[in-house]
C-alpha cells in the first residue's frame, strides 16, 4: 500500500510538472493611480496579498517612467490568491462591493484574485479600487470659474486661471486667483481702514 501511495504521489507530481501546474512562474502586478482623487498625498504604492500574509509595507511597487502606473513582480507557486493594492503600507486601501469581476469575497473580506498557472503572467494596469481599466483620465482646469475651465477635464492639475475679482467661494479669496495667500494679505491691507 505504501508503494502505491508513493507511486500515485509521484505520478501527481510529474502530471502537474509537465502540465505547467508544478512550477513557480513570474506574475506583474500593475495598477494606475492616474484617477486618484489627490495623488499628491501618498508617498508610496504596495502590494498586499495572501502570498505575503497582508504585511503592509512589505511589498512597494515601483513607478520609474512616473506614469501613474505601479508595478511589482513576484515568483509564485501555481494556485489562486487574493490580493489588493494599498497607499504608503496600510494607510489607504482599495475597496470592493461583494461580487463584482475582479473580486472574491472570503470571511467578509472582498479582494482582486489572480489565478496563477505555471506560465508568466502580466496583469493589466487596472485602476485603483476598480475592476478594469482607467476610463479617460483628463488632467486640466476643474473649477468651474475660472477662466480656463476645462469640462473634460476628471483630474486638476492646478492650471486653473482667474480673470479680475471674481468671487471664488472662498471668502478669504481677495483677489480672486482661486488660492488664498500673501497677495490676499496686501488686498486687505490696502483696503483697510476705508469706509464703505
Amino acid at each position: 500500500m505504501r508503494l502505491f501511495l508513493h507511486s500515485l504521489v509521484a505520478f501527481a507530481m510529474l502530471s502537474n510538472s509537465a502540465s505547467g501546474w508544478g512550477q513557480s512562474t513570474t506574475v506583474t502586478f500593475q495598477v494606475d493611480m492616474n484617477q486618484l482623487s489627490e495623488p499628491a498625498t501618498y508617498g508610496a504604492v504596495f502590494l498586499n496579498a495572501s502570498f505575503t500574509g497582508w504585511c503592509g509595507g512589505c511589498d512597494p511597487m515601483t513607478d520609474a517612467d512616473n506614469d501613474g502606473i505601479w508595478t511589482l513582480t513576484k515568483t509564485l507557486d501555481p494556485g489562486t490568491y487574493e490580493y489588493k493594492f494599498t497607499i504608503d503600507g496600510w494607510n489607504a486601501q482599495e475597496w470592493f462591493s461583494e461580487g463584482e469581476a475582479c473580486t472574491s469575497t472570503i470571511d467578509g473580506f472582498t479582494n482582486r484574485t489572480v489565478t496563477v498557472a505555471g506560465v508568466p503572467l502580466e496583469l493589466a494596469p487596472e485602476c485603483f479600487s476598480e475592476c478594469g481599466l482607467c476610463q479617460g483620465a483628463v488632467t486640466g482646469c476643474t473649477y468651474t470659474i475660472a477662466a480656463n475651465y476645462d469640462p473634460m477635464a476628471t483630474i486638476d492639475d492646478n492650471s486653473c486661471t482667474f480673470d479680475g475679482n471674481v468671487s471664488t467661494g472662498c471668502p478669504s479669496d481677495l483677489n480672486g486667483d482661486g488660492t488664498v495667500s500673501t497677495a490676499d494679505l496686501l488686498e486687505f491691507l490696502i483696503s483697510f481702514g476705508q469706509v464703505c
